[in-house]
Order: C-alpha cells, then structure tokens, then sequence
C-alpha cells in the first residue's frame, strides 16, 4: 500500500513535469525559467494534494469537484506566467488534459489485451498500473515533443498551429467523453466492447492527426511558392531599377561626351592637372559601372548577380564571379531564391568583417558552373564567428531564428527536391558553401522544362 502511494506520488511529480515542459514547448515564457520550475513544483504540490484527498474517498462529487479545481489553477498559471494569446494558452492546456486522458485510456487498453485485471481495478490502481501509467504520459510526452520539433521544420505554420491543436482536442476530448460514458456504464458492457471503443479512439485519432499533417504540409508548401514568388519580383524590380539608373548615366556621358573632351583639352592647356585627374576619375566611375555589368546566358542569373553585386559595392565588399552555365534545371523562382539566399548571407557575413583588417579579405567568391555530369555552385565568403555547422546543417545563431531559418529551409527543399548535395564547410577564416546538382537523376525535370 505504502509503495503504491509512493508511485501515486511518483506519476503526480511527473503530470507536473508534463505540464511544465508541454507549455514550454509551445508558448513564451513572461518570466524567468526558474519562476516556471516553481510553478510547475506548485503544480505538482496540487496534485499530490488531490490524490491524498481522494485515496480513501469514493464520492465521485467530491473527486470531479477536485479535479476542476486541479484544471483552473494550471489555467491560472498558464496564463499569468506565459506571454501568448489566451486562446493558445487554453489550447495548450486543452492539450495537456487530453494527453493525459489518452494515456489513461492507452493504458486500460494494454490491460484489457493483457485480460490480467477488469476495467472496475482502473478506479483503484495497482502497482503496475501506476508504473504503465507514468511509461504512458513519457510516451504521450515525446509524441507531443516530436510534433513540435516536425512543426518548427516547416515554414510559415505558426498561424496554422492553433487551429490544428484546436480540431485535435475536439476530436481528442469527444472521444474521452465517449469512453467515460462507457465507463460509467460498465456493469451493462464487456470488457472486448471497451477494447473496440479503445481502438476505434486510437484510429480516429491518428486519421485526424494525418489529415491535419496533410493541411499543414499544403500550407507550407503554398506559402513557400508565394514567398519565392515575391522575393523573385523584388529582385526583378530592384535590377530594373538600378539598370534604368546606369542606363541613364551611360546615355547622359554619350551625350556629353563632347563637352568632356572639351573640359579636358581646357584643364589640359591650362595645366590644372590635379582637377583633370578628378574630372577623369568621375568619368571614370561612370564607365566603370558599365563593365561591371554580368552578363550571362541565363537571364535570371544575370538578375541576381547584379543585384548582389550592386549590394556589394555598396558596402565595400568585392564580389568575384566565375559563371558558365547554358541552361539551368531549376526554375527562375528557384534560381531566384537559391543564389539569392547564398549571396545574402555570404554578404550579410562579410560586411561584419572590418574594413582596415589586415588578415582578411572583404571579398566573396561565387562560382556556378555546369559540367557533364551536373551543375556545381561554390560561394567562400570570410566571416567574423564561425558559424554553428551540425550534422541536420547550418543552426543560426540570430535572435529571430524563425525569420532567418527560413531561408535556409528553403534552400534544403530546392536541393533536395532534385537530389542534390549541400554541404557547409570553414577553413581558418573562410566559410565555403558547396551545392551539387546530378544530370542523371534529374532527367525527367530536364524533359519537362524543355517541353
């Protein structure tokens, strides 16, 4: 009896310890971490007061009255120690409860299988029910971890989450509700009928599950295409603009050109040769601007390169370019966000290098060739902190992780779409970023393009 209590005590420390890790996984935290480790103690506190409560009491009034009072002191501080909506707030706890509940269930099942114990023992556990019940709520735990950890990896779900977690409690709390009635009324139904309404929770849960994944990859996938469309147009407005800006430079210094000669044979005459070197160089800048123009034979390439480029200049950085491709398999959205994000990131790490370094060059080096065999893309740029690289990739080290992460999330889905390689690498000052994409395994999209 003792050690039956003991584990009672046992699985209310870890209910608290679900709770505390389920709502931060999903919500932000108002205060520091201790004040929520104290929260969850004080959780934990509650629940071992309640089991105390209703060990030797059988009046099922005064245990749900318990229980309801149980559920609005975590709601309670739920809300008051975490930053988010109150309606997410309430869909985590929602959340909680019912994971709670589908364990209870889970375990009643795997008894009724074992035919070792009648579903009357549940009201009055056992020492193996205890220790089936706390495996139960760790492996509803790591489900609801897994879940969170799949939903991070997809870009732009975070409105979805709350409409998916909402369905699923429904869902979840209808068929609980289901099995309670069924509970209560035992006396008139078999044990084999439990195990059927068991079963038949456990599918309907995992087709709601599967129908919700199946929303949110939709959702993802048509977010990512608009994102890409965007960021296409944005670039195609920016190079028209800054190619209408040297347009009008080179037309303007064709134009003068006579009166450039004319200065110069003046400032020549009078010996100003210090004011000539100046007038020179200003024409100088003007044409020097026309051949850095890149040209290539891909025209959304040529785009984005001298975007890039122009960005570049602008803050002091150089950008070498070595470019020999005829035909690219992937599309101009892709293209477009691709090397777009590459260059971004290769100039958003050189401009934190210091101008007056003596050791470092401000200079980034792209190459995108196309071979026999496929189509290579190099980039080193020097950095300032080595980047984190892991075994899943490149891990930013930025604030808002979720903005910037989605760049390169979506540079992992163009590769890997066309079973392509991606792989990051650092020397000594040098952060080297090497993209492989196979002609073989990518005829079919090579016969679609051409059609």
């Amino acid at each position: 009896m003792i050690l039956n209590r003991l584990l009672l005590i046992l699985l209310n420390v870890f209910e608290a310890y679900v709770w505390f890790k389920i709502v931060n996984l999903f919500l932000k935290r108002r205060y520091s971490v201790n004040v929520a480790s104290f929260a969850a103690a004080i959780v934990a506190v509650i629940m071992i007061t309640k089991s105390v409560l209703c060990w030797d009491n059988d009046n099922a009034v005064f245990n749900s009255m318990l229980t309801f009072i149980n559920f609005g002191i975590i709601l309670f501080l739920t809300v008051y120690l975490f930053k988010d909506s109150l309606r997410l707030k309430i869909l985590i706890v929602l959340l909680y409860m019912v994971g709670l509940a589908i364990s209870d269930i889970l375990v009643m099942g795997i008894f009724l299988l074992t035919k070792e114990t009648v579903v009357n023992d549940f009201s009055k556990p056992t020492i193996v029910i205890t220790l089936i019940s706390i495996i139960s709520r760790y492996i509803v735990l790591t489900l609801i971890r897994k879940f969170h950890d799949w939903q991070n990896n997809i870009v732009g779900v975070e409105n979805k989450l709350q409409d998916m977690i909402f369905l699923m409690i429904i869902t979840d709390f209808s068929l609980v509700f289901l099995t309670y009635i069924f509970y209560l009324n035992i006396s008139r139904i078999s044990p084999e009928m439990i195990l059927l309404l068991i079963i038949f929770n456990i599918i309907i849960v995992t087709i709601v599950f599967i129908f919700n994944i199946y929303r949110l990859l939709r959702f993802s996938r048509q977010l990512t295409e608009n994102r890409l469309k965007t960021q296409y147009m944005q670039m195609q407005l920016q190079q028209n603009e800054n190619m209408n800006i040297l347009s009008n430079n080179l037309r303007s210094l064709r134009h003068d050109m006579n009166n450039h000669i004319g200065v110069i044979y003046g400032l020549l005459d009078t010996k100003q040769y210090n004011k000539l070197k100046s007038y020179l160089n200003g024409i100088y800048k003007n044409l020097q601007e026309a051949n850095d123009i890149i040209i290539v034979n891909n025209e959304i390439l040529s785009i984005i390169l001298n975007n890039k480029k122009h960005l570049a200049n602008e803050k002091m950085i150089q950008l070498v370019t070595w470019i020999e491709v005829k035909d690219f398999i992937l599309t101009e959205i892709e293209i477009c966000s691709l090397i777009g994000n590459i260059l971004d990131n290769a100039i958003e790490a050189t401009d934190k290098v210091p101008v007056d370094a003596i050791d470092i060059d401000r200079e980034i080096k792209f190459v995108c060739v196309e071979k026999e065999e496929g189509w290579y893309i190099d980039c080193k740029n020097p950095f300032v902190e080595a980047p984190l690289i892991t075994e899943e990739g490149l891990m930013t080290t930025k604030k808002n992780k979720e903005s910037h992460g989605i760049g390169s999330r979506t540079m992992q889905d163009i590769i890997k779409k066309y079973n392509g390689t991606l792989e990051y690498s650092t020397d000594d000052i040098n952060f080297i970023v090497k993209i492989f994409i196979s002609k073989e395994s990518n005829r079919s999209y090579q016969k679609e393009k051409n059609m």
